[in-house]
């Protein structure tokens, strides 16, 4: 079995045992993939840009069905447990107005659903400048349809370790 095949895997493993709780038995019976033995094992999506790997994933606690992954340059996602796939977010190719980060100069880092605010997606981005590391984040409102840039607060230099989206407050991100 090929690195990124055995990374799927075990990435899809602790995704059936973190979703599990959440989940309803019928629920889990209509995931798609091959059975081995215990386990069910779905497909990694064909990304469009950037690797075919998977750094990152995320499913909606509220709604387990909904799946986001990234290989740390696209975001795809799936609303029907990981039978199909489609680019929810791509990193661009050049700077924006609104950002300098870029397909070639940043990394996906981390992609958080809100448990309390159905439909919110936040994703922190790590650019990396001349100068060092920047943190970036943009979100979504519509579980990935549109997406905003979400950077005022941040600090113009650092390394992001990690993001949480606290359930007793929507609103807020740390």
């Amino acid at each position: 079995m090929n690195k990124n095949l055995q990374r799927v895997v075990v990435g899809l493993v602790v995704l059936s045992v973190f979703a599990a709780p959440f989940v309803t038995g019928a629920a889990l019976a209509n995931i798609c993939g091959t059975q081995r033995g215990y386990w069910r094992v779905a497909g990694m999506p064909k990304f469009k840009s950037g690797p075919q790997r998977l750094v990152e994933y995320e499913v909606d606690a509220g709604s387990p069905s909904n799946v986001m992954v990234t290989n740390g340059t696209a975001i795809m996602l799936s609303t029907d447990s990981a039978c199909t796939w489609k680019q929810a977010f791509v990193l661009p190719d050049s700077p924006t107005s609104e950002s300098q980060g870029t397909a070639a100069n940043s990394t996906i880092k981390s992609i958080d659903i809100s448990e309390s605010k159905r439909g919110r997606v936040v994703v922190m981005i790590q650019e990396q400048t001349p100068l060092g590391a920047r943190p970036h984040i943009v979100r979504s409102e519509d579980m990935g349809t549109t997406w905003a840039t979400g950077d005022v607060g941040l600090p113009p230099q650092g390394i992001p370790e990690s993001l949480v989206l606290p359930r007793s407050n929507p609103d807020l991100a740390y």
